[in-house]
């Protein structure tokens, strides 16, 4: 009977000491789009596979050398980062509208740099119904506005090739990705990039890239 009590008393302190799977990291809107990037970039540190990140529909993200999005270790289910208005965007393989979803998007900005910017390494992120731009204060204005397989090891910062070939399942899906000119109901063609360097990357066909915008191709 001692024994059986044991047994019990070990059995729920391994039960305690699992982690919750699955977590839900709500970055709120503080009314201060610096406070927002801060808060933003706290969640992105504290997200492990499986977790969700959820924005506040139409609030502000503000980083100036724009977010960084890190290798989480070892994983397979996808840290997601999403609207709280999942509502109102575009359903799953719909393209966007911007005039119609980009209410319901969060707006990631950053000041003459990518706002999404995903480590070398990094695996399993996926960003869902997002508004990525820059501010182009003093007329400045990034060549990317998401890029992949950032601050390697190789030369000038690139990756090497074992990096660039562990960098990979970024999904970028459903996302306005546009110049701060480019607004939901002026769609006027514009050159920017979304910088793709890894070794497998869906831009799903219903992310919106505006007219004339240049787009790299995954590198194999």
């Amino acid at each position: 009977m001692r024994h059986s009590r044991y047994v019990l008393v070990i059995s729920v302190l391994l039960f305690v000491a699992v982690p919750a799977w699955g977590a839900t990291w709500t970055v709120a809107d503080s009314g201060n789009a610096a406070t927002n990037g801060v808060n933003f970039q706290q969640a992105i540190k504290n997200a492990t596979f499986g977790d969700t990140i959820v924005l506040t529909a139409g609030a502000t993200y503000f980083a100036s050398a724009g977010f960084t999005f890190p290798n989480a270790g070892t994983g397979t289910q996808p840290i997601t980062v999403q609207s709280s208005n999942m509502a109102s965007c575009p359903a799953a393989g719909v393209r966007v509208d911007p005039s119609v979803h980009a209410s319901a998007m969060p707006k990631l900005v950053a000041h003459a740099n990518a706002p999404i910017n995903v480590n070398v390494r990094a695996h399993h992120w996926t960003f869902v119904c997002l508004d990525v731009s820059s501010d182009a204060a003093d007329n400045s204005y990034a060549a990317a506005l998401v890029q992949t397989a950032t601050n390697g090891s190789g030369f000038g910062g690139f990756p090497t090739y074992d990096e660039l070939i562990n960098t990979h399942d970024i999904v970028l899906d459903r996302l306005f990705v546009h110049n701060p000119e480019v607004t939901p109901s002026n769609l006027h063609p514009q050159i920017t990039e979304i910088g793709v360097s890894q070794a497998t990357t869906p831009a799903r066909r219903s992310s919106r890239i505006p007219l004339g915008s240049m787009v790299a191709c995954p590198v194999p």
